[in-house]
């Protein structure tokens, strides 16, 4: 759940800095794709996922990277779409769209239910 506070935020992303970890918020929903309870599970199911590899700077995100020189661990997100049955609508925000969109498209297909 995403705190409401600014205080709070602010204390919370101070927290987060000073372990290394970096923090981001993209949208007004909630999606847990890894859900036990059942009913959240499928409302989670339903959300539009955005998924894309991301270059960090100082200050937070700087720019959307293409999957293969990112970090983003693309093989694995898939595995985890395919295994628990999640489908939807998949925005992928790379410069080069066309070709990662293809290439999670041919990933997704070679992988065994």
């Amino acid at each position: 759940m995403v705190p409401k506070n600014v205080e709070h935020i602010e204390a919370i992303g101070q927290k987060a800095k000073n372990l290394g970890i970096v923090l981001t918020i993209h949208a007004p929903y909630y999606v847990n794709l890894n859900a036990k309870d059942r009913a959240i599970l499928a409302a989670s199911k339903k959300r539009i996922l955005d998924f894309s590899g991301i270059a960090y700077g100082e200050k937070g995100e700087k720019h959307h990277l293409t999957l293969r020189e990112s970090d983003a661990k693309w093989k694995e997100f898939l595995t985890v779409l395919k295994k628990r049955k999640i489908g939807g609508v998949l925005v992928v925000e790379s410069p080069v769209q066309e070709e990662d969109v293809l290439l999670l498209q041919k990933a997704f297909a070679k992988l065994k239910s």
